[in-house]
């Protein structure tokens, strides 16, 4: 989850270059550096997570499959983004494409949650 809220926050910098057009290369810049670093603390925790479905030792079918779904559910993301954004009064106002965006974002978040909520794990590790 942590991983997400600072993909979110990568998102906010993105969000907020029309504000700021003379600020567009740092802010897309802290954009893109937020979102990796999200990334950087997601992959980790998606291995440990497909190790958990993996029973049978099976574990690069499991990656395959996984990578597999995910790359279609970012082409379904970003086509049903695409017509949403087509919508003409998102485009006319910034507090609509940005009230759009956060509930798109928390219902991400709330999926995610639910996703992460259902998995048993034999052991936590905690660094101390």
């Amino acid at each position: 989850m942590y991983a997400d809220f600072i993909g979110s926050a990568g998102s906010i910098f993105d969000l907020t270059t029309p504000l700021y057009p003379g600020y567009f290369l740092p802010l897309a810049s802290l954009g893109n550096l937020a979102k990796a670093v999200g990334r950087g603390f997601r992959d980790p925790s998606n291995r440990v997570i497909q190790n958990h479905f993996a029973k049978s030792g099976n574990l690069g079918e499991i990656a395959a499959k996984e990578e597999v779904w995910e790359v279609g559910a970012q082409l379904v993301g970003l086509s049903i983004g695409v017509l949403i954004l087509d919508t003409p009064g998102i485009q006319s106002s910034y507090l609509t494409l940005t009230l759009t965006w956060l509930g798109v974002r928390l219902l991400h978040l709330w999926f995610r949650y639910q996703s992460l909520v259902v998995l048993k794990f034999r052991t936590v590790r905690c660094w101390t």
